[in-house]
C-alpha cells in the first residue's frame, strides 16, 4: 500500500470520526433540552392530568384529600324505590374536586377548634353533634391556618364521588347490596371509628352508613326538578341543609346513595358529622 493510499484511508477515519462527534453534540443537545422541559410548570395536557390523579393532598388536621376527575352523571333515585324529592332522575355534570378520604374525625377537629362536642367520645370516631354553622367557622379556622379554600361538597359532588364518579351503584359502598359487614348501620351501638369498613373503588370510607354527612346545598323538595345541568348548588335559600349517607341508626333503605335528609343550618344531631371537599 503507498503512501496515496494510506493517506486517503486517514482522511476517511478523521472525516467519519467528526460526523460521529458532530451527532454526539447533537444528541447531547437534544437530551438536555428534554431535561429542561421537564422541569418546566407546563406539561403536556395528558401528563398534567396523569399527575393530578395521582395527588393525595393531605391537610395539616391529617385530613386526606382524594382528587376527583369530574364528568356527567345519572343523579337520583336510578333505582325507582326512593321518596320523591329523590326524582326525576337528571343529568348532573360537576368539576374537578377534591373530596376527604373520610369523615372528619374528633381528633382532626379538636385540633382545629380546641374541644370536642361529640357524644360517643373517641379519637377515631367521627366528630358529630355538630351543626352546618359550627362546621363553617371550623372550616374558616382551616382556611386560616392553610390559606387554602376547603369547604363542605354540594350535594351534587358528594353523590358523585359516592357513586364512584357516577356510576349507576344503590350503595356508597360501590355495590347495589349491604350488610353489616361493610357499613355501620342499623345498629343500636353507636358509631364507630372511621375506615373500619373498606372503602369504594375511588378511595372514600363510609359513604355508607356511620354519619349523616352535611352538603353545602340548602334543601329542596322539589329541587331536581328546576337542578341546572352544570355544577348545580342547590336552591339560593331555604330553611334546612342537606345531609347525605345515612348513619349508624338508619335501616338500609336511608343510607342509598340517592336518599336525601335535612336539618337546620343551627341544629346539631348526634348522628350527623361531615366530610370536606376542596
Amino acid at each position: 500500500m503507498n503512501s496515496f493510499q494510506i493517506k486517503n484511508m486517514s482522511d476517511s477515519f478523521t472525516g467519519k470520526l467528526f460526523l460521529i462527534l458532530i451527532l454526539f453534540l447533537i444528541l447531547i443537545n437534544i437530551f438536555s433540552k428534554c431535561a429542561l422541559a421537564s422541569d418546566l410548570p407546563f406539561k403536556p395536557l395528558e401528563l398534567e392530568e396523569e399527575l393530578v390523579k395521582q395527588k393525595v393532598n393531605e391537610v395539616p388536621a391529617g385530613i386526606k384529600m382524594i382528587f376527583i376527575k369530574g364528568g356527567c352523571y345519572e343523579m337520583g333515585d336510578n333505582f325507582g324505590d326512593g321518596e320523591s324529592d329523590e326524582k326525576p332522575v337528571h343529568i348532573a355534570c360537576v368539576d374537578n374536586f377534591y373530596l376527604g378520604e373520610s369523615e372528619v374525625t374528633q381528633a382532626q377537629w379538636e385540633s382545629i377548634m380546641g374541644s370536642n362536642p361529640s357524644r360517643n367520645k373517641g379519637a377515631n370516631m367521627p366528630v358529630e353533634s355538630v351543626s352546618w354553622k359550627d362546621v363553617q367557622e371550623f372550616l374558616k379556622r382551616l382556611n386560616e391556618k392553610t390559606e387554602e379554600k376547603y369547604r363542605l361538597p354540594t350535594e351534587a359532588e358528594w353523590e358523585y364521588g359516592a357513586r364512584e364518579e357516577g356510576k349507576k351503584v344503590k350503595y356508597g359502598t360501590g355495590k347495589n347490596e349491604i350488610s353489616q359487614r361493610n357499613a355501620r348501620y342499623n345498629s343500636f351501638d353507636w358509631t364507630v371509628p372511621v375506615k373500619s369498613y373498606s372503602p369504594n373503588a375511588l378511595g372514600f370510607y363510609d359513604m355508607a352508613g356511620n354519619v349523616w354527612e352535611l352538603c353545602a346545598d340548602w334543601y329542596g323538595e322539589d329541587y331536581y326538578k328546576n337542578s341546572p345541568k352544570d355544577n348545580p348548588i342547590g336552591p339560593p335559600s331555604g330553611k334546612n341543609r342537606v345531609l347525605r349517607g345515612g348513619s349508624w341508626s338508619n335501616k338500609e333503605w336511608s343510607i342509598r346513595v340517592s336518599n336525601r335528609y335535612s336539618y337546620t343550618s343551627a341544629g346539631r344531631l348526634y348522628t350527623a358529622g361531615f366530610r370536606i371537599a376542596q
